[in-house]
């Protein structure tokens, strides 16, 4: 038992270094950065609790991106800022590295089947964070007093 929260504490801590790295970069509100690596944080710590409950890490990857899309829902409205400072900012952990990285590796070696199984494998989990933070953000939308999409 101990084993396994430690595992999300450092899945969590993970997520709000790299979190904390891509708001000072993107130049985020001071005022933002906390709320925003926590986001990040819970993101990835879903995303890893999703894959140990048995989703696939595409499946996984889009519950996580809905957490990232819901807490920044909530937190652009206290913050009255754009979501997208905690969206962006907040996705950034879960994006594909390690598969995107062994889809070259395997091109470059001449292994054409494991790449496109690696390529395939990166444009899912991209898609389904992509996805995610879509399914939040229509659900979210206000209509507009001219009964246009806000």
């Amino acid at each position: 038992m101990m084993s396994v929260l430690l595992l999300y504490l450092r899945e969590f801590g993970l997520g709000f270094v790299a979190t904390l790295g891509f708001g000072m970069l993107f130049n985020v509100p001071r005022r933002t950065l906390i709320a925003c690596c926590v986001t990040g944080a819970v993101g990835r710590t879903v995303r890893l609790a999703a894959v140990d409950l048995g989703a696939s890490i595409e499946g996984g990857s889009y519950i996580g991106a809905l957490a990232v899309a819901t807490a920044g829902y909530f937190l652009a409205r206290f913050y009255k800022v754009p979501r997208t400072i905690f969206t962006v900012t907040g996705v950034i952990p879960m994006i594909p590295g390690v598969p995107a990285f062994s889809t070259m590796l395997e091109f470059a070696a001449g292994n054409i089947d494991a790449g496109l199984v690696n390529a395939v494998k990166t444009m899912l989990i991209g898609g389904a964070l992509a996805m995610g933070l879509t399914t939040v953000r229509v659900l979210t939308q206000v209509q507009g007093r001219s009964g246009s999409m806000a």
